[in-house]
């Protein structure tokens, strides 16, 4: 049920009980009725003034007309901010005055707590990327996927808000006028390093961001931007922690203990005891549990993965329902760990309760060109954008059937193929490179 049908399915409770209640409490409702009603004709309002004509030139985009644009985007998102608290509000006088009021299950878009660590299936309104031209970091430059990103922005649903970092006001003027998507906004950031944006770009609480470490640290610090953006609160977060090795339903979230040798000293021996690795566990478990409000449940991966991130085996569809990575028969023979590993997680996924849907993987056993192995042939790093989902493939027999196993699962909404070859011999897909709000 959306925001706006439940606002009026609870005014028409308000409307039929309102003799059957104290006025005090209808006077109440009525004051947040109005309050609310304000705040979504503000928020309206507002959105039309963020999205007239902006300028594309040099003078507009280092002056005042690219000063107020952000000044009114930031004031979007604080109204924006408002409604969801008093929409909140609302809901819970209208539970205390006549109980609780089910929703209708959507079958496309799985709604969760507005405040709280958003999960992959959670609505949607932006989706965040960095435009690889004259990205350099680590010794690689991005630009030669800028046609891939260009294919992927084209892509993603018209009603979202695409919004675009990148290096230089020259860059986003020509892509301002090539691109011919309207709802895109260009942040530009000459510090960029990378575009693996989802490791670096922190925990999205709808409320506020929590901003682990990240190595290397200047490429964590130079996106605490973000949270202004977001127009939310930063929170930052002592640990070294990539937030692909992150996947949340909201109540548990899986994490490799790769994290745990990130946030050791390295004043101890690289042979730690069994005592001493069971305590670091508990201590940033508790650290993880306090700051994202989640159970954090370990995973062993593979030792041999490099970056060892829980979601390139590993995503949410919805709270109940998790898809699993299995690989092929010759490919799990060869490499005994891969299978185990995947095997085990699937089982703590069921002993948790969740339903585990496994996904027919198809690595490929050739080197790319990062040092990172290569993703081709990986599927379960998707895409979730409102009961869209952006499905990566790399022309490699099997595709269909894997493709009509999404259309499955997703059967109330689309499945977009986005041919993501060049992008994974990298060493990524699709989630590693998207912040979504």
């Amino acid at each position: 049920m959306s925001d706006q049908r439940l606002f009026e399915k609870h005014a028409e409770l308000l409307a039929q009980s309102r003799y059957d209640h104290p006025p005090e409490v209808t006077a109440r409702l009525r004051e947040l009725l109005v309050r609310l009603e304000t705040a979504y004709v503000r928020e309206a309002v507002l959105n039309e003034v963020r999205l007239q004509e902006q300028g594309t030139d040099e003078a507009w985009l280092t002056g005042v007309g690219h000063k107020n644009a952000e000044r009114n985007y930031l004031i979007w998102r604080l109204t924006q901010g408002r409604v969801r608290e008093l929409r909140m509000e609302f809901m819970q006088a209208t539970k205390d005055a006549f109980g609780t009021l089910e929703e209708a299950e959507n079958p496309v878009v799985q709604h969760q707590s507005t405040a709280g660590l958003l999960t992959d299936f959670a609505p949607v309104r932006q989706v965040y990327l960095v435009f690889p031209e004259q990205v350099v970091g680590e010794g690689w430059d991005y630009s030669p996927l800028a046609e891939f990103y260009l294919r992927l922005i084209r892509a993603i649903p018209a009603d979202l808000e695409v919004v675009l970092l990148v290096k230089t006001s020259r860059i986003a003027s020509r892509l301002k006028v090539n691109i011919g998507r309207e709802r895109i906004r260009y942040v530009v950031h000459s510090e960029l390093e990378s575009i693996w944006l989802r490791d670096y770009a922190g925990f999205n609480m709808g409320t506020h961001l929590v901003k682990p470490l990240f190595s290397p640290r200047r490429i964590g610090d130079n996106m605490k931007l973000l949270h202004s953006l977001l127009g939310v609160d930063l929170a930052p977060l002592p640990l070294v922690w990539d937030g692909g090795n992150l996947v949340s339903n909201g109540r548990y979230g899986f994490v490799s203990t790769r994290l745990l040798k990130h946030n050791t000293k390295p004043s101890r021996p690289s042979t730690q005891s069994t005592i001493e690795l069971e305590e670091l566990r508990e201590a940033i478990g508790r650290v993880i549990q306090e700051a994202l409000q989640i159970q954090p449940v370990w995973v062993e991966l593979p030792e041999a993965d490099k970056l060892a991130h829980t979601d390139g085996y590993l995503t949410f569809i919805s709270p109940n329902q998790a898809l699993v990575s299995t690989f092929p028969e010759a490919w799990a023979r060869k490499y005994l760990e891969d299978q185990h590993c995947v095997d085990t997680l699937a089982q703590q996924l069921r002993e948790l309760g969740i339903e585990v849907v496994r996904i027919q993987e198809q690595p490929q056993d050739v080197a790319g060109p990062s040092p990172i192995d290569s993703a081709v042939g990986l599927y379960v790093n998707l895409l979730q954008l409102n009961g869209h989902w952006l499905v990566p493939t790399y022309g490699l027999e099997g595709e269909a059937e894997i493709l009509a196993q999404f259309k499955r699962l997703n059967s109330g909404g689309t499945i977009i193929p986005i041919d993501c070859t060049e992008l994974a011999r990298l060493g990524g897909v699709l989630h590693c490179i998207t912040f979504c709000n």
